[in-house]
């Protein structure tokens, strides 16, 4: 049974992401979007990550395709998601179809999908490609041995988005800067494009884990504080000035300060929304997840921006990107997107507007930290996991009990079900958030201090105890 998930279809390598499985994927894309623009000569670009069995994964996405009719690029080498996005719109492509499982362990595979526009589908179309995926008979997938080469042809964006990042950063203002760079491919598909982006501009990048290892040392490819020791290692030992890590697929961004330390996404988000906007001049809507901080409010309040907060999922933020003048997206896992760029979370992006904000400031990291916290308030945040007996799901009825018990048992003030629960004191708050795919509660908590965070936490396990006491007894 083929399954997508919040950004396409994922599954263990040998069980469910097979070549036979990602030939029945295809074939359900091709099938559907033959069906939407009603021709058979649309065009869909291909790329791929450095995984195991992503290159061949690709190459028969490619054929599958082609033998549907359909014109096909694909990518002459690895690429990050983000340069996916931007060559469907470059090369004016139907359709996007990435190989890669993003930050997941490295006995995940997928693919994800990306729109004419760049972005994540839309719910209502994931589901339509599934379903036909789903009900394919097995004479009608393409065998693996057909081929239809001629509608197949090789690209490399690179040179084209270099152009498009030129044009939107200031990479001379970062060449007259000349600080010292360490940047972590975490062994993902954003190797060497970084340093390649800043060789024209005479800025040197050091790169670190930037060979193909699709056991990615048996780290899972996500650039959070627990995974980035090697990058803060380079970064002090080498007096360097920033630190930019990206994930497995090169749409997430991580960023380690001169002193070593690992900023939150929630600190970056912050930090280069009051940079476009107290420094650029720049205005216009604000969209963040309801998993994201609270500094980014005051941001907006303080320059009277308007904000959108959705869903988890970076799609909720390209919906909006799509359709109205968002100037920044972001989301807690470390996702942002620009306006002006395409409507999609784009890891080198960000990486060089980081670079811009550190050039034109003229502040180092830390110190430009350290003022966000003094003129929008204190951040502390922290994220659990909190693995359980059985999936659960927040109906009307567990919402309105955890409100009650929130309110009489901790004195919560406020509370919201956009996604989740989200318990609010004062401007501090806790989301408790089921998994849609695993028997697993997130739960997340922000607060001016650490303790407070602890406190929150928890509260947030006792309330998971009291809604599910079944399913609360830990896994083992």
């Amino acid at each position: 049974m083929i399954r997508f998930g919040t950004d396409g279809w994922r599954d263990r390598i040998g069980e469910g992401f097979t070549l036979d499985n990602v030939r029945r994927v295809v074939t359900g894309i091709a099938r559907h979007l033959v069906h939407a623009l009603g021709r058979t000569d649309g065009t869909v670009v291909v790329g791929y990550d450095g995984r195991f069995l992503s290159a061949e994964a690709a190459e028969e996405a490619s054929r599958t395709l082609a033998s549907c009719g359909l014109r096909v690029y694909l990518a002459q080498a690895m690429l990050p998601t983000p340069l996916v996005s931007f060559a469907v719109r470059h090369l004016g492509a139907d359709l996007g179809v990435m190989v890669t499982a993003s930050h997941n362990p490295p006995v995940w595979n997928g693919i994800k999908i990306k729109s004419a526009r760049g972005s994540s589908l839309d719910p209502a179309t994931a589901a339509a490609i599934e379903a036909i995926a789903n009900n394919l008979d097995a004479g009608d997938v393409p065998p693996a041995a057909q081929r239809a080469a001629a509608r197949v042809q090789t690209f490399d964006p690179f040179d084209a988005y270099r152009a498009h990042v030129a044009a939107r950063l200031d990479l001379e203002a970062i060449a007259r800067w000349g600080g010292t760079v360490v940047a972590d491919a975490m062994y993902g598909s954003a190797q060497g494009l970084l340093p390649r982006l800043l060789a024209p501009a005479g800025v040197a990048v050091r790169e670190i884990r930037n060979r193909y290892n699709p056991g990615f040392d048996r780290v899972p490819p996500e650039p959070i504080e627990r995974h980035l020791g090697p990058l803060r290692e380079a970064v002090l030992r080498d007096k360097a000035n920033v630190g930019l890590a990206f994930d497995g697929d090169g749409d997430r961004l991580g960023v380690v300060d001169e002193r070593g330390r690992c900023l939150t996404a929630h600190e970056v988000f912050a930090a280069l929304l009051a940079y476009l906007v107290e420094h650029k001049g720049q205005r216009g809507t604000v969209v963040k997840t309801v998993s994201v901080t609270a500094m980014v409010d005051r941001i907006c309040a303080a320059h009277g921006l308007p904000l959108v907060v959705t869903p988890v999922g970076f799609k909720h933020i390209a919906a909006h990107m799509e359709r109205g003048d968002v100037l920044m997206g972001g989301e807690e896992s470390g996702g942002y997107g620009f306006r002006g760029h395409v409507p999609d979370r784009d890891g080198l992006f960000a990486a060089l507007l980081v670079l811009e904000m550190l050039a034109r400031t003229g502040m180092p990291l830390a110190e430009l930290v350290e003022r966000l916290h003094r003129t929008y308030g204190p951040h502390r945040f922290r994220r659990e996991d909190i693995p359980l007996a059985r999936p659960v799901a927040i109906g009307a009825a567990e919402a309105s009990e955890a409100l009650r018990l929130a309110r009489a048992r901790y004195g919560a003030q406020r509370g919201e079900t956009l996604d989740g629960i989200k318990l609010w004191y004062g401007e501090e708050w806790l989301l408790i958030r089921p998994s849609g795919t695993e028997p697993l509660v997130r739960l997340y908590a922000e607060a001016a201090t650490d303790d407070g965070v602890a406190r929150y936490l928890a509260m947030g396990r006792d309330l998971l105890a009291r809604l599910w006491p079944d399913a609360a007894r830990q896994r083992t």
